[in-house]
């Protein structure tokens, strides 16, 4: 297993030249991997086998074409490994953004790669991608490809081999955008829902708005937010706020009344104190110190 990791390494120290690293990990025997948490996202596809992931917040059971993104600085480990094998995509999620083109628009895109990393990783376990047997051959020829590209010094292996990934990104993303996952699955209605709410943090949102917009009822919306982000639909909207709000402070000159109206808050004093509690200083504190923060030395 140390070899095992010592190479794991190795592998990561070539992502910044590469983009992106395949690293393939079999585990043909009961063991367990060593518990760890890495400066880097890294997507886990289940080529075979099965066993438990294990994460800060709970043990969950995988299985073949399992797929799952575990973010930067997330610690995880696997046990009870039974035959499992697993392909590991590393890479840096906010660098590649802007590569993925009309991609990133995609349904998908915005389940699998941003609001899936928002919720409870229970909630997130049990509405995990699972690839279909077809989908998962597609991936095991991307896979070698990656593999065979990372080994050679051919030109262009680099833009092969980010291509090769764009791909994988392909068939993940119109997975989770099926019409059967989008209408049927709760991970894709709140995403919906997510995206609609930044979209639309300025307008007076009422819970009824919100609930009709993934055709559920009140009590429905409520208990689901909690199920997945173990907070209220009310509190989530008013965090998108003033996470925008904290955002306009930091980049433009505009006043604190303007930023406040211009983000939904009708009452600039509520903003202050919702502002203060949140970010455990003033908008103008705030602002003073990221101005200052930000100046050359």
């Amino acid at each position: 297993m140390k070899k095992e990791m010592e190479s794991f390494f190795i592998y990561k120290n070539h992502l910044k030249k590469l983009g992106v690293i395949y690293y393939p990990r079999d585990y043909l025997k009961e063991c367990s991997d060593l518990w760890h948490h890495h400066d880097f996202d890294e997507i886990v596809i289940v080529r075979s086998g099965e066993g438990s992931h294990v994460t800060e917040n709970g043990t969950y059971p995988i299985r073949k074409g399992d797929t799952f993104l575990i973010p930067v600085g997330s610690s995880h480990g696997y046990e009870n490994l039974r035959n499992l094998r697993i392909a590991n995509l590393i890479f840096h999620k906010e660098a590649w953004k802007e590569k993925c083109g009309d991609l990133a628009d995609s349904p998908g895109y915005n389940i699998f790669f941003e609001n899936n990393t928002r919720f409870k990783e229970e909630f997130r376990f049990h509405n995990r991608l699972t690839l279909s047997d077809e989908q998962l051959q597609e991936c095991e020829r991307i896979f070698s490809r990656m593999q065979m590209e990372q080994s050679t010094k051919l030109p262009g292996r680099n833009c092969m081999n980010e291509l090769l990934f764009l791909n994988l990104c392909v068939i993940i993303c119109r997975s989770f955008s099926s019409e059967e996952k989008t209408h049927s699955s709760e991970i894709s209605d709140l995403s919906r829902l997510l995206r609609f709410m930044e979209n639309h943090h300025p307008d007076s949102l009422k819970l009824e708005d919100l609930a009709k917009t993934i055709h559920r009822s009140v009590s429905s919306l409520t208990a689901l937010f909690r199920s997945a982000l173990g907070t209220s639909p009310v509190e989530y909207l008013n965090t998108i706020r003033l996470e925008q709000a904290a955002k306009e402070l930091r980049d433009t000159e505009h006043p604190i009344s303007t930023i406040a109206f211009a983000h939904g808050f009708s009452d600039s004093n509520y903003f202050s104190t919702r502002f203060s509690r949140h970010f455990g200083c003033s908008p103008r504190q705030y602002r003073a110190r990221e101005k200052k923060s930000s100046r050359p030395t």
